[in-house]
């Protein structure tokens, strides 16, 4: 992304507010990738590794090179999910959007109403072209088989 690019705002979503992926929100970060739906296997990170992450993240969104968001409730205290749009590592697309619920945002119904938002953020509001959504749009075996982008200097 350029260097002058301003992320836009994330969508309005009813009982939650977003916050970009950073160590202020360590807490409700950490009990969210515990409570994450759809997880496979136990969770392995620690929270000092959840802290290291998120100070990644947190770089990442400051210099325009990945975006990364905790949906979180209304009074910042529990993770209701989350959402990274990063540059795309295969060929044909610019990005990639990933996308998942915790256990408390699964029931509150937010997926389909996080992934809709998400989806017609992305396409309204972001300067890509070509989206992948890993996962969603095809199965993870079917995007793995995709080809790399390839390095800068090779041919």
């Amino acid at each position: 992304m350029p260097s002058d690019f301003v992320a836009p705002g994330p969508p309005m979503l009813n009982g939650s507010r977003w916050n970009i992926l950073e160590p202020a929100i360590l807490d409700p970060d950490y009990q969210g990738l515990l409570d994450q739906v759809g997880r496979k296997g136990p969770v392995t990170i620690t929270k000092p590794d959840d802290y290291g992450e998120l100070k990644r993240h947190r770089w990442e969104f400051q210099h325009h090179t990945a975006f990364a968001y905790a949906v979180l409730s209304l009074d910042g205290q529990t993770e209701l999910g989350c959402v990274y749009i990063n540059p795309s590592p295969k060929q044909g697309y610019e990005a990639t959007v990933r996308l998942w619920v915790t256990k408390q945002g699964a029931d509150a119904g937010l997926e389909p109403v996080l992934e809709k938002a998400v989806r017609e953020w992305v396409k309204a509001k972001w300067p890509f072209k070509t989206v992948a959504f890993p996962g969603r749009d095809m199965p993870m075996e079917q995007w793995s088989a995709l080809p790399a982008v390839a390095a800068v200097g090779t041919k």
